[in-house]
């Protein structure tokens, strides 16, 4: 005798022709590349690791960001040792400033590496470091200039005017709008794109999962 479909039973159909239809759009966005990043790297922003690398990653963060301090601090440096420093990726970096006492940081960041690119990265992560759980308190250029001085390396009269007239005010808001373009309402920092794709940025094992996929199919 045959029994009419219930509920449940066509609850268990439409759930499984659902996941069906997810799995094959994941499965064209995955084969896809939705992050145009051909701007990024003609406009010069910062750059870690060599560009003939197979793999492109693309971090956004805020200098001011807990959350960005702790994957610069605990999971960017395995990153770094085992996949950009060895040549099997490069991570441009897209500094934006929207959280209080952010900017002048954000501008230092960017003017060091277009003066001393060879000691971005290391100075990138001292203003992490320096002015991580801090109160905002305007954020005297002195300060800065003594992160500055401490890696080594840098013009620290041509950082100080730098500061002071914020001079890349113009590329912050323009990393910002762009960020907040292609996230839209899940705008947020950090966040990690890696050959187009956003990617979790839970660990570094998560990463490395993404960059080894990636360079199998290369």
């Amino acid at each position: 005798m045959d029994r009419k479909p219930t509920f449940i039973h066509l609850l268990v159909i439409a759930t499984a022709v659902v996941s069906a239809l997810l799995i094959a759009i994941g499965a064209v966005y995955e084969a896809s590349v939705p992050l145009e990043t051909n701007e990024l790297r003609a406009e010069g922003r910062p750059r870690i690791g060599r560009l003939e690398a197979k793999v492109e990653m693309v971090l956004i963060e805020d200098p001011r960001c807990g959350a960005c301090y702790y994957f610069m601090e605990n999971i960017f440096p395995e990153i770094y040792e085992k996949y950009i420093e060895t040549g099997r990726a490069y991570c441009i970096v897209v500094p934006v400033s929207f959280l209080e006492g952010s900017e002048p940081l954000a501008n230092a960041i960017l003017a060091v590496n277009k003066q001393a690119p060879e000691q971005f990265l290391a100075f990138l992560h001292a203003v992490f470091v320096h002015f991580h759980g801090r109160e905002s308190n305007g954020w005297e250029q002195k300060e800065v200039l003594d992160v500055a001085q401490s890696v080594g390396g840098i013009d620290l009269k041509r950082l100080r005017d730098c500061i002071l007239t914020n001079c890349y005010s113009k590329q912050l808001e323009q990393n910002f709008d762009w960020g907040k373009r292609i996230m839209g309402r899940d705008f947020g920092v950090p966040t990690l794109y890696i050959n187009g794709m956003r990617t979790s940025i839970r660990s570094a094992d998560a990463i490395g999962e993404r960059i080894e996929k990636l360079e199998k199919h290369k």
